[in-house]
């Protein structure tokens, strides 16, 4: 039989030398590349037959460890074998597959039900355990959300230290995701970015400060993860305080599988809901694979208009699908295409009318609003095109992405102005109404080059680049409406109330790096730098008597460096100990409101932060604690002032410093198999250091708690024939809140504390699952966000008491 080399270069050790724990970096990849890698890596020689190792997939593996036992989890669930080893040159044949009491448990990317397994993240833009990297990083599993029945942000932002969640609508639109206190309000550009992969989908102007992200079928996803603090080197100017990142399931070119699954909601003083998803992954040769999936989701009303007699009226409905196709064109070369759709539709936002106080206006769950004046639709569209080549010592990744959001909400502005329409027209009190309809829309093109090598020795490097060109649009338009019937009454003899049309153009061209030097197996040192182009322009065209007429625009460019530093040791192979320098920065804009300031300053961040993580006892206990302190200076705020002819002009200006600092941790214990603990808790401290503009020392920044924090516990076990039930619970706590800035004088609309306790339970067996869930058991009214106008307010609600039945098969 001829034998191939699986080694591009072998060199020979002692067995002293192999019993030794060396650092392996290898992604998961097909054996023909992954298999030369390793011998690299190790300084082993490895045999094996050629055609043995077409077709096999091995999975990631990082971390410093012994050769023998790397090699038998790189084999592990392959139908690969060692089975012949002179202590220089191993020889592979194909055998039954390594069993799951093998030695060795490293990283990997299949299930896990306990949540004790490593996870593997991307958030370097490379494969690497998460215990591994120098980054405060949380990741949840594509398990964890199908199990508590999990589908929108704010079911599972609570799972992570130092992360809020304010939403102005409640429904997936207008949501702006706060790490650790960084947080304006409105005004500004986006202060955290949003990820699929390695597409950015948030909107870089501050047309999209408020973003809307997609909910992602949990079986089409590997993992949800969260980047805590300023990520600017890798990630660039929207990842001030942050980045999320859904990381997807890519097509397997070996198995045929998928999931089915339906589930039916009921939500306490509302309707029902319930929804179907599908995926399926199908190869369709050697070389080439893809998958689909698809849902459709109602999420159950429960607020009541008294105006218009109308029950359950904010009801949403949610549809989506995502088709990814793989090809291997060449065994080293991957390529994927994939394109993302989802549509939200809803009859009226997640919010209730509220006094300055907090206090409802009309009751429990209860508003008066014109019909139609409080809807919202949602259309999301991604297209993207990944090429990962592994090439003899390092990658060529390439990813290009083109992204569509529209979106489109009312605000009911009946209780400010309508008593004016009423007496302009003529028409009796308590006649006239209004909406404001602000639609947006942005276009966004993206794309990222990059080389990195795959060996971890003394020196690992990683280089790219990277463009994007965005186009957004957003409108206010004032419409008169009848009160009862939510009718248009443009034809009462109203003149035009107001239109307002304002454009945002975005291009950001931007080089990075980062080097890794590995001074011992225990030492290292990373470090990294960006720099970026940015230019931004708008234009903005006002008309009607509420907005005056006016046409202005400007535009503005800047050009940063950010820099990384991260210097790490590893305690033990499972305890790493680091430090991290960050900057980060948002840029500058026109203002196209006024000529002064005619545009404003970018702002930037300086973080400081020490932690440690890792696994104790065997795996018995994870643990993830950390300690930060970030500057931020010359924030940007919405401001506003008196222009000519006393016409009220809002504008983003600078506001001086900040700062944030705080301790997060996060804790998983398995004391027993088939249960587990987890917990987090976060403190955060982030408040004014200055009064500027509508800014005053000491007050806090918009949406930051104090304290948050989650605890809850899952116990799994298996019964005779199969049947595996498990029980879990958790509780979950957010500190009092203050929202947007209201300058001297002025009251911020305070969102209180509140706490929710979810219950979950299930059995599966032979991949058929069926799970009861129970969120907020104790039907608490917290609210997620708030938003001010003249003397009133509306405030976001979190769903009440829901029950659901979650009904699933995995083939």
């Amino acid at each position: 039989m001829a034998y191939a080399s699986a080694a591009a270069a072998a060199f020979t050790a002692s067995a002293a030398a192999q019993a030794q724990e060396q650092r392996f970096d290898i992604a998961k990849q097909p054996a023909t590349t992954s298999i030369p890698i390793f011998a690299r890596q190790a300084r082993v020689q490895i045999t094996a037959p050629g055609k043995i190792l077409r077709g096999v997939t091995t999975p990631a593996l990082h971390g410093s460890y012994d050769v023998r036992a790397a090699l038998q989890q790189l084999l592990k669930n392959t139908r690969l074998r060692v089975v012949a080893d002179s202590g220089t040159t191993i020889t592979l044949a194909e055998g039954p597959q390594v069993r799951a009491s093998d030695p060795a448990p490293m990283a990997t990317n299949s299930p896990d039900p306990t949540g004790t397994q490593d996870i593997v993240v991307t958030a370097t833009k490379r494969s690497e355990r998460l215990i591994d990297i120098p980054v405060p990083v949380s990741a949840i599993r594509a398990s964890t959300l199908t199990r508590a029945g999990a589908v929108r942000l704010e079911d599972y932002a609570a799972s992570v230290p130092g992360v809020t969640i304010s939403n102005n609508t409640g429904a997936g639109v207008q949501t702006q995701i706060i790490f650790r206190g960084i947080s304006t309000g409105s005004g500004g550009n986006p202060v955290a970015a949003v990820y699929v992969d390695d597409a950015p989908i948030t909107s870089a102007t501050q047309l999209g400060a408020g973003g809307s992200f997609p909910d992602f079928d949990p079986a089409d996803l590997e993992r949800i993860e969260f980047l805590r603090g300023p990520q600017g080197t890798l990630y660039g100017a929207a990842s001030l305080g942050g980045l999320l990142k859904f990381v997807t399931r890519k097509p397997d070119f070996d198995t045929l599988s998928g999931r089915a699954e339906l589930a039916f909601t009921g939500a306490d003083h509302g309707g029902l809901g319930g929804g179907a998803r599908g995926r399926i992954n199908a190869p369709l040769g050697e070389n080439i694979a893809l998958s689909a999936s698809g849902f459709y989701r109602i999420d159950p009303g429960f607020i009541d208009n008294i105006l218009t007699g109308k029950s359950n009226e904010n009801e949403t409905r949610t549809r989506g699908g995502r088709v990814a196709l793989a090809v291997r064109p060449v065994e080293n070369v991957t390529i994927i295409g994939s394109a993302l759709y989802q549509a939200v539709n809803a009859d009226s936002v997640t919010t209730i009318d509220t006094d300055l106080a907090g206090r409802p206006l009309y009751g429990d769950l209860q508003v008066s609003r014109p019909r139609g004046a409080a809807a919202l639709t949602q259309r999301f569209t991604l297209y993207d095109l990944s090429i990962n080549a592994h090439l003899n010592g390092f990658d060529v990744i390439s990813d290009t992405s083109y992204g569509i959001q529209k979106s489109g909400t009312y605000i009911d502005y009946t209780r400010l102005i309508g008593g004016l329409l009423d007496s302009i027209s003529g028409q009796p009190s308590g006649t006239l109404g209004a909406s404001i309809f602000q639609p947006f829309r942005t276009k966004k093109l993206t794309q990222e080059v990059r080389f990195q090598s795959t060996t971890q020795g003394f020196f690992a490097w990683q280089i790219g680049g990277f463009y994007t060109r965005e186009k957004a649009n957003t409108l206010a338009l004032v419409n008169p409406l009848y009160r009862q019937t939510g009718g248009s009454a443009a034809g009462v003899g109203l003149p035009p109330l107001g239109n307002g049309d304002v454009d945002a153009t975005y291009r950001e061209i931007a080089g990075f790096g980062n080097v890794t030097l590995n001074f011992t197996s225990k030492l290292s040192l990373s470090g990294g730098l960006r720099y970026s182009d940015i230019r931004l322009s708008s234009g903005q065209t006002l008309s009607g008597i509420l907005l005056g007429n006016s046409t202005n625009s400007g535009s503005a460019s800047d050009h940063k460096l950010t820099f990384s530093v991260n210097p790490s040791y590893k305690v033990t192979p499972n305890i790493l100990v680091y430090g991290r320098v960050a900057s980060g920065y948002r840029p500058g804009g026109p203002n196209i409101t006024t000529s002064d300031p005619a545009t404003y300053k970018p702002d930037t961040v300086l973080s400081y932060e020490v932690g440690t993580k890792g696994t104790l006892l065997d795996r018995l206990v994870t643990f993830d604690l950390d300690a930060f302190l970030i500057d931020w200076d010359d924030i940007q705020v919405q401001q506003s002032k008196i222009g000519p002819g006393g016409t009220p002009l809002s504008f983003v200006g600078n506001a001086g410093k900040a700062r944030s600092k705080g301790i997060e941790a996060a804790f998983t214990v398995a004391p027993v198999s088939g249960l587990t603990f987890d917990a987090n808790i976060a403190y955060t401290d982030a408040t004014f250091r200055n009064t500027v503009g509508p800014a005053i020392a000491g007050d806090r920044l918009p949406s930051s708690a104090k304290w948050t924090g989650q605890i809850g516990g899952e116990y799994r076990f298996e019964l005779a024939n199969g049947w595996k039930p498990f029980f879990g619970a958790s509780y979950r706590y957010v500190g009092r809140r203050l929202g947007e800035f209201a300058g001297t004088g002025g009251t911020r609309y305070v969102l209180p504390k509140y706490e929710t306790i979810d219950l979950r339970a299930g059995v599966d067996k032979s991949g058929f699952e069926a799970s009861l869930f129970v969120r907020n058991v104790t039907d608490k009214r917290g609210y997620t966000g708030g938003y001010v106008y003249g003397p009133y307010a509306t405030a976001s609600l979190l769903q009440p008491r829901t029950i659901g039945l979650v009904l699933s098969k995995n083939f």
